[in-house]
């Protein structure tokens, strides 16, 4: 039995999954960045994007990580 692979799709996914391992590594960090800030008490909307940002920078980055990995 022969196998054929298609080295176009290899060579594709390949690259699509290293822009997305280092874009979400970046992410990763922005994420730990933003989640590591105090939350300074003075302005409502840095309070709630200081109480919802982090969550979601962190959520997508793990996505991407996982979408990375997977592909």
């Amino acid at each position: 039995m022969r196998i054929v692979t298609n080295e176009k799709l290899v060579s594709r996914n390949r690259k699509l999954a290293q822009y997305l391992f280092f874009i979400s590594f970046g992410l990763l960090g922005v994420g730990l960045f933003v989640a590591g800030r105090q939350i300074a008490p003075e302005n409502e909307l840095d309070v709630a994007l200081g109480l919802i940002l982090p969550p979601l920078v962190l959520i997508l980055a793990y996505g991407l990580t996982f979408f990375s990995v997977r592909t």
